[in-house]
């Protein structure tokens, strides 16, 4: 059983696992990397668990299949280091260093221009020192002559400093035209195949929008104005609309997020719908499988896909929500027999509870959640298509387990064989399928 995030093998490929039928939009962005000289920058942009990782994995496998030098750098897990600069010349270090064919003096050269850029970086002494120059120095109470004294030395000591600081923008120029020059030749260093056309440098930076907001902004300025030459293209995994949220936490609500991060990409694209009903059904399929759900369920796998299925694609559940989903079901049903009580609109219903809204299911698992909420949360009342039979059937076995209009005729058919397993009152169908299937495998039966 495999529960949590799914894990990417080193070379595999969209034949592997293209569940979602996006290998299509890969080939294309290999095509556009392969013919556009650059420099580029462009987004996967998607809201959080649409399977934007899982993408730029496999297209990251492919690529270096391909041929092309590519980096996947996670810039989540690297905003704790504080330094755009270093954090990304180091994971280009680190990419020549696998490269046997790339000499060692070029090595040597990217190495060096990357510290003297470094270097100049950290030179922002302007201000700081004019500030320290005068602190103290002019003093409202002091005679005329020394008042002048002090002036005349802030003036001597502002003047050296306006020097060294021209000097230092000249030695910043010169530094950053050798690292660009360096960084450019790259690729073409780093060719595998001596006959075949000259490959760009892909470098792809995803969970962008998770980093801390002055992390992923500096990244944005770092990637525009010092990595910005020829075959050397950036890719970039987020979400847009907290990208924005973040730029306008930074520099104030009235500031347009929007139009700031279009300076830095050249333009964004993302996903098709993931929600028809064909591509949740396939989704949710190889899921079951994944999970590794015990084959002694294999009887309700169908009912369980069908129902799952189709609740997601009438509410946009994200892949990642499917995936948490599917994991409680796996878990719940590893812990109990093929002859146990399983009603699968139930079951699933309480596992999207469980991970969803953990009020409703502790509500549901006390006996105190209506039929009115189940409802409106699941979406019964939005679903008047009548071609979703799955949400019809789920609809019926809820409002069996909580309508109490229905009479004893009206449900008859479904009690029989709920009483097969000593139910006998309906009202104690959801907090017993939750007792002791959904929370048979949690301590306590914690729902946080």
């Amino acid at each position: 059983m495999i529960i949590g995030e799914s894990v990417i093998q080193k070379g595999a490929s969209f034949d592997d696992s293209d569940i979602l039928g996006r290998k299509q939009l890969a080939d294309g962005l290999t095509n556009l990397v392969k013919s556009i000289e650059g420099p580029l920058v462009f987004a996967l942009d998607g809201p959080w668990g649409t399977g934007k990782t899982h993408f730029l994995k496999l297209w990251c496998n492919e690529l270096e299949a391909d041929g092309f030098p590519v980096v996947y750098f996670n810039a989540f897990e690297h905003d704790y280091q504080g330094d755009a600069f270093v954090s990304l010349v180091a994971e280009f270090i680190s990419l020549i260093e696998e490269f046997r064919g790339v000499p060692a003096g070029r090595k040597k050269k990217f190495k060096d221009a990357s510290v003297k850029v470094g270097k100049t970086i950290a030179r922002s002494t302007l201000n700081v020192a004019i500030k320290a120059a005068s602190a103290g120095v002019i003093d409202a109470t002091q005679a005329s002559d020394a008042i002048e004294a002090a002036i005349q030395q802030i003036d001597r000591e502002a003047s050296a400093i306006v020097d060294q600081a021209f000097k230092a923008k000249v030695a910043q120029r010169k530094a950053l035209a050798s690292f660009k020059a360096e960084l450019a030749a790259l690729p073409a260093a780093m060719q595998k195949d001596d006959d075949g056309p000259a490959l760009p440098l892909v470098f792809i930076i995803d969970e962008l929008d998770r980093c801390r907001p002055n992390f992923s902004l500096e990244i944005l300025e770092v990637v525009k104005h010092f990595f910005d030459v020829p075959d050397v293209h950036f890719v970039l995994g987020c979400d847009s609309n907290q990208m924005a949220r973040s730029v306008e936490g930074a520099y104030g609500a009235g500031f347009d997020g929007r139009k700031y991060l279009a300076r830095f990409v050249h333009f964004s694209f993302g996903f098709e719908s993931q929600n028809s009903p064909d591509v949740s059904k396939r989704f949710v399929t190889s899921l079951w499988d994944w999970v590794g759900v015990p084959e002694q369920h294999a009887d309700i796998k169908a009912p369980i896909v069908d129902v799952l299925s189709e609740l997601a694609t009438l509410n946009q559940y994200s892949l990642r929500e499917l995936q948490r989903i599917m994991s409680i079901i796996s878990l719940s049903l590893s812990f109990i027999g093929g002859r146990h009580l399983r009603v699968p609109p139930l079951v699933v219903g309480l596992a999207v509870l469980r991970v969803m809204s953990p009020e409703l299911y502790r509500k549901a698992k006390s006996g105190k959640i209506t039929y009115e909420e189940a409802v409106q949360y699941f979406g019964f009342d939005r679903e008047t298509s009548g071609d979703n039979r799955s949400i019809e059937w789920m609809k019926e076995w809820w409002a069996v387990a909580l309508d109490a209009s229905l009479s004893y005729e009206d449900i008859d058919i479904f009690m029989k064989d709920i009483r097969r397993f000593n139910v006998w009152e309906r009202e104690k169908i959801l907090p017993i399928l939750a007792d002791r299937v959904i929370d048979r495998f949690v301590v306590g039966g914690d729902t946080d």
